[in-house]
């Protein structure tokens, strides 16, 4: 660079003219796919669209799956179950062809043979390429019930930049509160417990029954066979259980509305239940916690622990953990019912929790809501915003719900803790609350179910 001053104007010209050339070359058509695609993965997603506007090479590059999906997946987001069965059918797992998602509007192309990306990176498997991402776990658990099939083939069919755009807008409205709700009436008393799937609205009662609703509102069947308050269930395929005041357990054929087993649980109000594939796991109002057989309804063992009413509990692969009014939460071994840890930091009792990996929400009568760390038993952050007991709390990738004695529900931010909305759905206390991907239903003292949909308008196929 020293010897330009010194030249006359003849050489910088031609110098000028042959660095302009070469400064004009597309490092696109230049590279091979896999750099182009790593230089464009450390954008974020409104850089990649840009760059996908420059040219039709820039576009088929900014438009490949291989940028979008690990986009996708890096979120915590995952596709529905349930999706993926009907998209690749196992009845002919060799000649599987995803049926077309949605026209294409915008010449929108996200993977093209015959510049040869149309598979998952050639180093990578299916198993290889879930573990790159910051929550493997929650990806696989989601795929857990899926028949085993080679994914990897057919996920790089699918419009990835579509996918995750209706996603990203799904999640801005659970940010900003944008949603339409609706009522389902049917119960004559307060409603305890709840929990939906695709098609049906399950819901236990004061009334002492269980009823079991579509989305249209209809009730399918009402369940009678507890002479007490139903304040927990919990339903897999036709399995349901139920816990109620009169202290027992009843396994119910969700399909047929039979009892299989009905037992004499506890001395007092059973407060909460969870079930796995072979086990049955209560709590409660006498403080102690009972594994049951799934099966039989057996009893296999009791947790002593806890010095007052156990009001919640979960599972997870390896843990029971348990919350109670003594203010603690326990960890116990799933296997062999000894403890493991206990967490204390709540002022008053714990009314709830929800475990999602190694995270653990609680909500207590102390107004707070407090995340721990399952493995270490440290707590990692407490949210204030309630100003009564907080009954029900959920925990999803990006967000923690929680529904509260003071009749509103709040949407949290996961990673921050910052209170995102504050919704008033309901004229009395929020007793419970669950959440998809696309909606929320709640229930409460005044004896209405509310869906609130988060939506409208949205193409959510891929979503649960």
């Amino acid at each position: 660079m020293s010897i330009l001053p010194g030249l006359n104007s003849h050489y910088l010209a031609t110098i000028a003219g042959r660095v302009d050339v070469l400064s004009k070359r597309d490092f696109m058509d230049l590279l091979p796919l896999e750099l182009c695609l790593r230089i464009l993965s450390y954008l974020d997603d409104r850089s990649v669209c840009r760059c996908a506007l420059v040219s039709k090479r820039w576009h088929l590059v900014g438009t490949d799956f291989q940028i979008w999906m690990p986009m996708f997946l890096e979120r915590g987001w995952a596709l529905s179950p349930s999706f993926l069965q009907t998209q690749f059918p196992i009845t002919d797992k060799f000649s599987m062809e995803p049926e077309p998602m949605f026209q294409d509007t915008d010449d929108i192309v996200l993977h093209n043979d015959s510049l040869g990306y149309g598979s998952l990176p050639h180093h990578m498997d299916e198993g290889s390429f879930f573990k790159t991402f910051p929550n493997p776990l929650l990806v696989k658990q989601r795929f857990r019930n899926v028949p085993e099939i080679d994914y990897s083939k057919h996920l790089s069919k699918l419009k990835w930049k579509h996918i995750y755009a209706q996603r990203k807008l799904l999640d801005a409205r659970w940010r900003h509160g944008r949603y339409q709700t609706r009522e389902i009436h049917g119960h004559q008393e307060a409603i305890y417990c709840i929990q939906f799937d695709a098609d049906k609205i399950v819901t236990g009662s004061k009334d002492n029954t269980v009823k079991i609703f579509n989305f249209s509102g209809e009730c399918l069947r009402t369940l009678v066979g507890h002479a007490g308050s139903v304040l927990a269930l919990q339903f897999v395929g036709d399995i349901l259980v139920t816990g109620s005041s009169d202290a027992t357990i009843i396994r119910w054929n969700l399909r047929t509305g039979e009892k299989v087993w009905r037992v004499k649980a506890h001395q007092e109000s059973v407060l909460s239940l969870r079930f796995n594939e072979q086990t049955v796991c209560t709590c409660s109002k006498d403080a102690m916690i009972k594994l049951w057989d799934l099966r039989t309804g057996v009893q296999k063992m009791t947790l002593h622990g806890h010095s007052a009413a156990v009001n919640a509990v979960q599972l997870t692969e390896k843990y029971i953990v348990s919350a109670s009014g003594d203010r603690t939460i326990r960890v116990w071994d799933l296997e062999s019912g000894q403890p493991v840890s206990v967490l204390k930091g709540h002022l008053r009792g714990i009314a709830c929790i929800k475990v999602l990996k190694d995270i653990i929400v609680s909500g207590s009568s102390d107004h707070t809501i407090k995340i721990w760390d399952l493995n270490k038993g440290t707590l990692l952050q407490s949210l204030e915003g309630h100003f009564d007991l907080v009954r029900t709390v959920e925990i999803t990738p990006n967000f923690i719900i929680s529904g509260s004695y003071d009749e509103t529900v709040k949407i949290w931010d996961v990673l921050s803790g910052q209170l995102l909305q504050t919704l008033i759905l309901h004229t009395a206390r929020v007793f419970r609350l669950q959440v998809s991907d696309t909606k929320m239903i709640s229930v409460s003292q005044d004896r209405r179910i509310i869906i609130t949909d988060f939506s409208s308008g949205l193409d959510t196929r891929f979503f649960e």
